[in-house]
């Protein structure tokens, strides 16, 4: 699966953290968003998440590599609810919002995460709606 999201797909092979399979490249997301679309026969989803990002990619990479990800993932987000293919997005997730902030590499700030979307977005023109 890995090897055709490069070659059948284009996701460039460092956007993937190969201990997990995780991806969280824009040229991924369409991939999989326009799958979904065809497979559900719609045009638009009421929300698109973001699987496990800080599980399957923060144990693997630095803060500054897993939030420019996520920033490089939120981007593509609302660029895809102004052209009207989602409505809003989110993150689901294992563990990261549950485990105490002194567990490194397993925590991830709801602060942080929700900052980015405001940079993203805008403070109050975020479509970064569920947990």
């Amino acid at each position: 699966m890995i090897d055709s999201l490069i070659t059948d797909h284009g996701v460039p092979e460092e956007e993937i953290v190969r201990e997990s399979g995780h991806c969280m490249h824009p040229t991924f997301l369409q991939h999989q968003l326009d799958s979904s679309l065809k497979r559900l026969n719609l045009d638009c989803l009421d929300v698109f998440y973001l699987q496990n990002p800080y599980e399957g990619q923060g144990p693997f990479n630095t803060d500054n590599v897993f939030f420019d990800r996520l920033t490089k993932a939120f981007e593509w987000c609302e660029k895809q609810v102004q052209d009207g293919k989602i409505k809003s997005y989110g993150l689901t997730t294992y563990s990261c919002f549950r485990v105490k902030p002194s567990e490194s590499k397993m925590h991830l700030s709801v602060q942080k995460v929700h900052k980015v979307a405001e940079e993203v977005g805008g403070s109050k023109a975020h479509s970064f709606k569920y947990l």
